[in-house]
């Protein structure tokens, strides 16, 4: 999702680009401390930007701009 990959802690590459794929996945494979930092800035992006309560709050400032 685009929106998560912003924060951290993903990788692209095109749709159906499938030696892409497999040459980032050969290369996460190798680099074990690599895998570590995106899971880590993975778990970040959510727990600082989509948490239940960061989304709710997201939600109530929209319905205020709305009302």
């Amino acid at each position: 999702m685009e929106e998560m990959l912003e924060f951290g802690g993903g990788a692209v590459f095109a749709p159906g680009d499938v030696k892409a794929l497999t040459q980032l996945l050969r290369e996460l494979l190798n680099e074990p401390k690599r895998r570590k930092q995106l899971g880590y800035d993975a778990r970040n992006a959510v727990v600082e930007h989509f948490s239940w309560e960061r989304m709710v709050e997201k939600f109530l400032r929209l319905s205020a701009k709305q009302a």
